[in-house]
């Protein structure tokens, strides 16, 4: 989410960020953290509009959004919920950019939204389109066992079995010491890049940005 508003305020200038986000303690959050971030480049969010999981109608909110004049639809939902968003803010004539975290880039939203998704930009941590060498490795073994393209969060999966399998494998089976090993694992080399956690337990601030094509997601820019 951090990634996402970085994006918004420095690439798409937004001025007068909307948001539709879920209200699952996961949504909410991402919520409160844009609305953190957009604080601190000294935007305020004009409107802030919560679907509940499995609603079907999302007028009410988006309507809420665009009579607040918000320049760009900030998307914090899960894939369900965010079909029906974009579905329904292109029927209302939310004219506007739509930007929206991971589960915003997946097949479960494009394979629902249909063409309602083109033109949507997601913040992702992994693409299958992404041409590094490791992660076509990856999408290479993981089409070979499941008979699909993978969608994030996969790779984090993937990626933490590997980095506790090596931190064991330094330490054995003692809880602390798998705790400090995890802590002190630097430049771990993963799908995800170089894995090294930081004081709050995160691996990597990577993310690409991709916008859906209508058959692909084209990757457009990337964070570090």
């Amino acid at each position: 989410v951090v990634n996402l508003v970085k994006y918004a305020v420095e690439v798409m200038k937004v001025k007068k960020p909307g948001i539709i986000h879920g209200s699952t303690d996961y949504c909410i959050v991402a919520r409160d953290v844009a609305i953190r971030e957009f604080k601190k480049c000294g935007i305020d969010v004009v409107a802030a509009e919560q679907i509940k999981e499995d609603e079907k109608d999302a007028t009410g909110q988006l309507l809420k959004i665009k009579r607040a004049g918000a320049d760009a639809l900030i998307g914090l939902t899960h894939e369900p919920e965010a079909a029906v968003s974009v579905r329904q803010a292109k029927q209302l004539g939310l004219n506007v950019p739509i930007i929206g975290f991971s589960a915003w880039g997946v097949p479960a939203f494009t394979d629902l939204a249909g063409d309602a998704a083109i033109g949507v930009i997601s913040v992702q941590g992994f693409t299958p389109e992404y041409k590094d060498p490791k992660v076509q490795e990856f999408v290479k073994k993981y089409q070979a066992r499941w008979g699909q393209l993978p969608s994030d969060p996969a790779q984090a999966y993937y990626d933490g079995v590997y980095i506790l399998a090596h931190v064991i494998n330094q330490v054995g089976f003692d809880r602390e010491a798998i705790r400090k090993g995890l802590e002190t694992l630097k430049d771990f080399n993963g799908v995800q890049g170089k894995l090294t956690c930081d004081s709050k337990h995160n691996f990597t601030n990577f993310s690409l940005i991709s916008r859906f094509k209508g058959d692909r997601w084209e990757i457009i820019d990337a964070i570090f």
